[in-house]
């Protein structure tokens, strides 16, 4: 894999001329729109086709992925665009494998709402070990509310991927956040009202297993939530579920070890810019990102954390207010769009591992976001520290960069090899 970083005068013509591929397959692992003109600074993935199939009268994917010994999910991987077509037409080229040798297996996850634009999760569904639906609240009383989430899950299972049903406090409050947990922990009756409807939901709308995005515990209550959550994981492991969950930045004093021996594993999300309050800066110094995951694994196995990546940026307005100025979501896309709109020119900063540039719109703003070398950077963690693998906030928006980055270096964890595909 090469990443190549747009020069002045660069167009996808003369990049793809250089480095020996075809122009459309390079708008196709960029996400590159015909008529686009590419921003200084913009990264794009190259990756070298070893095997190429051109299609003949009569060929069905998965009778090219039985002649060359490969699945149809793989064929499916190395050609995004396969999941628009209906019919495959003579002529075709088809990429059987890339020049780029697999090492690390990776389990992946990406989260996404139930609204999910069913174009973009077919592109997306092949690269996913799960996908976790975003998201049942629970109230105080132990109730959850309820997910027009059936399709979803029928199309995560016909392309093999686990769905997970997620689950949060039902408010965006922390404080109030803490006392919705507390109110579960605290009273047994409503404990196990909240642990009947999960049961409930997992079996009737056949769920894979469920996750948990854990805020704050206050030191108070940790060790009742820990009673609770052993109770919790007992009940659910043993009807033959499987049990995930989410915390941010880890809580000093918290026994992750304890809970990891239950669970079938942690997403630990360390990147700080990806909420709309906090510094323009944001982002944690990847050396500091290695700390934090070097001393999480040493409570919980490695095996068993999965680290957490963002798909989207942040715009802000500058000059930046402490508590007051917030930022505006964007997504990869939708950032390139805006450099190009504004003439602006990318930069990466390697000690955050971000790329970013500035605009003027009446006032002066200042857009954060990764780029492919920023996943490229964060991906070499999982074999660094033997990890599980990622966790994808979120996959609403198709980015194939991510996933050709993913898919041309790493295997991808089956957990479910009888897709319908």
């Amino acid at each position: 894999m090469i990443i190549h970083v747009v020069k002045p005068g660069d167009t996808v013509d003369s990049i793809a001329e250089y480095y020996g591929i075809s122009a459309n397959r390079l708008k196709i692992y960029n996400n590159l729109a015909d008529t686009e003109a590419l921003v200084i600074g913009e990264s794009l993935i190259i990756l070298i086709p070893e095997i190429i199939y051109t299609v003949k009268e009569g060929d069905s994917l998965a009778q090219i992925a039985d002649s060359y010994r490969t699945t149809v999910i793989e064929l499916l991987r190395n050609n995004p665009e396969l999941s628009d077509k209906q019919i495959l037409y003579p002529g075709d080229e088809i990429v059987i494998s890339f020049r780029e040798k697999k090492g690390h297996t990776i389990a992946t996850n990406g989260f996404a709402y139930p609204y999910i634009d069913k174009n973009v999760l077919k592109k997306t569904l092949p690269y996913l070990t799960y996908i976790t639906i975003y998201s049942y609240s629970v109230t105080s009383f132990g109730d959850l509310s309820n997910l027009e989430d059936e399709d979803i899950i029928g199309l995560a299972k016909a392309y093999g991927t686990a769905p997970i049903m997620m689950i949060i406090p039902g408010s965006n409050n922390t404080e109030e956040a803490m006392d919705i947990v507390n109110s579960i922990i605290s009273d047994k009756t409503i404990e196990d009202r909240f642990i009947e409807q999960i049961l409930l939901i997992l079996k009737t709308k056949g769920y894979h297993g469920v996750s948990f995005h854990t805020p704050y515990i206050h030191p108070t209550y940790r060790e009742r939530y820990r009673k609770h959550a052993l109770r919790l994981l007992e009940h659910v492991t043993d009807a033959g579920y499987q049990v995930l969950d989410t915390f941010e930045t880890p809580i000093i004093g918290f026994d992750y070890g304890l809970l990891a021996k239950e669970l079938t594993g942690i997403t630990l999300i360390v990147y700080e810019f990806g909420y709309s309050e906090g510094t323009p800066l944001g982002s944690l110094c990847t050396e500091s990102l290695r700390e934090i995951i070097s001393e999480f694994t040493e409570l919980v196995p490695p095996a068993k954390t999965s680290i957490g990546i963002p798909l989207q940026g942040y715009v802000w307005k500058l000059p930046f207010i402490s508590g007051s100025t917030k930022g505006m979501a964007i997504s990869y896309r939708a950032a390139i769009e805006l450099a190009s709109q504004n003439n602006a020119h990318i930069v990466y900063d390697a000690i955050t591992n971000t790329a970013s540039f500035h605009f003027y719109s009446g006032d002066e703003y200042l857009v954060r976001f990764w780029d492919v070398r920023s996943y490229n950077i964060s991906l070499k963690f999982v074999p660094d520290f033997n990890l599980s693998g990622v966790g994808i906030w979120n996959i609403m928006t198709w980015y194939p960069q991510l996933f050709m980055c993913i898919t041309s270096q790493y295997k991808i964890l089956p957990l479910n090899e009888n897709n319908q595909l």
